[in-house]
């Protein structure tokens, strides 16, 4: 599991600076497919593909009105202090590259407050772990990206009401890859779509039995066939 070790910074009081990412029904499903849009755009570009502009083309920015970064650190009042890194992802990108980062990895570090496991209360907003980026250094070491969601205009024209910022927190030391363990946990993920697909189907939940069906056709086809929004 991430293990984080701040490096001057608290990384809780950037995530902290607008609760409102986690106030909205989006923030159950927005944030984390943006991370993945992120990590996938990002590793492209460091392996020397071409990648188009993600904001605002990327689904995942279809209702952000802005996506930055910026490199968290504590004042000596112990203040968070927020210094600019890219105005927007492929700035990023490019700010990744002049740091020689080598790629992006995304991490869940369990939350599983008293009372309620991460599990249970990944059907709310807010639930579940705490997902981000590890931008993957020299050294074996990795700077962590947290994001933060802000709605900045209810009435934003075209709906694009968030305004989402992105911190280099903390850095820690590079975990094993673990691709080893890939194989496994397809077969672990194509059993576990099976199950839920079959109780999906049992209990007549249609739109999310078609869901799972082409999880399982894009697993068993290798990629072939793919479905989802483009990211």
């Amino acid at each position: 599991m991430l293990q984080r070790r701040c490096v001057g910074c608290d990384i809780r009081a950037f995530a902290r600076g607008h609760l409102s990412w986690q106030t909205a029904a989006q923030a159950m499903n927005g944030p984390l497919a943006q991370f993945v849009a992120l990590t996938c755009h990002a590793n492209a570009f460091l392996s020397g593909r071409q990648v188009p502009e993600f904001f605002p083309g990327s689904s995942t920015c279809q209702f952000c009105d802005s996506v930055r970064f910026f490199e968290a650190s504590k004042t000596l009042l112990k203040k968070v202090r927020e210094t600019p890194v890219a105005a927007n992802p492929n700035a990023w990108f490019e700010h990744l590259r002049t740091e020689r980062v080598t790629g992006i990895r995304l991490s869940c570090t369990p939350q599983n407050k008293p009372g309620i496991s991460d599990r249970m209360s990944s059907a709310f907003v807010g639930g579940g772990g705490t997902w981000a980026m590890e931008a993957l250094q020299s050294r074996g070491r990795s700077a962590v990206w947290l994001s933060r969601w802000e709605v900045w205009n209810q009435n934003a024209p075209e709906r694009r009401i968030w305004r989402v910022s992105y911190g280099r927190v903390s850095e820690i030391s590079t975990r094993a890859s673990g691709d080893g363990e890939l194989e496994s946990d397809l077969k672990r993920l194509r059993s576990a779509l099976a199950e839920i697909c079959a109780f999906s189907e049992k209990h007549d939940c249609s739109g999310f039995t078609a869901c799972f069906v082409r999880a399982i056709e894009t697993l068993d086809s290798g990629g072939a066939k793919r479905h989802g929004c483009p990211l």
